[in-house]
């Protein structure tokens, strides 16, 4: 595979050995070089017996979080993976992380002859604790939200989807307001993760 000069400019995590398996249009939109002119690339078709990309993508980031083990309350809280960021009661711990993907989870683009597509996922890890008041675990939440942003600003890719190309942190609410009145606090850092696949299929 040719060896681009000018990938990293453009936020795309390199695979190891500094190759590339871009598809070659995308690359052409993004303006990446390539030393020796040529444009190869690879990208997987998806196996039908295989769990989705989005799938992979929130039991990634579930797995990092978990790693980074920030402490909020008496324990160690627990990382889950849910439809929708929200606590159950008699189900959920008091102290509890939740990763699912946004209302608006995908968005796709042609990049490519040969039906490959850039998508575009949004991903939600929301930090549930209970709001006794307008001042208690108020420092924890801060030290939460910089903790976990931290984990996701090193470019490194997740494990387990090679589909995904970049990775940003965007805008997301420090504790919704509209959900408050709910005895909960609810602290969120959104995502956004671009991966390219082929779905020719």
């Amino acid at each position: 595979m040719a060896t681009p000069r000018s990938v990293a400019s453009h936020g795309l995590f390199l695979p190891s050995g500094g190759s590339c398996d871009y598809p070659l249009e995308e690359d052409v939109l993004l303006g990446v070089v390539y030393a020796n002119g040529g444009m190869t690339g690879t990208f997987g078709t998806p196996d039908p017996g295989a769990t989705s990309v989005l799938d992979r993508i929130l039991s990634a980031v579930v797995s990092k979080v978990q790693l980074d083990g920030t402490t909020v309350g008496p324990a160690l809280m627990p990382v889950v993976k849910r439809k929708l960021p929200k606590k159950e009661e008699r189900v959920d711990a008091d102290y509890q992380v939740t990763v699912s993907g946004s209302e608006n989870v995908d968005a796709t683009r042609r990049i490519a002859f040969g039906h490959v597509f850039r998508v575009e996922y949004s991903v939600e890890i929301t930090l549930i604790t209970p709001n006794g008041d307008q001042l208690t675990h108020l420092a924890d939440h801060t030290v939460w939200r910089e903790a976990t942003r931290a984990v996701f600003m090193a470019p490194k890719p997740l494990a387990g989807v090679p589909e995904v190309k970049r990775l940003e942190i965007v805008e997301a609410p420090f504790l919704d307001r509209s959900l408050l009145s709910q005895g909960y606090d609810y602290d969120q850092i959104q995502l956004t993760v671009w991966t390219f696949e082929n779905r020719s299929g």
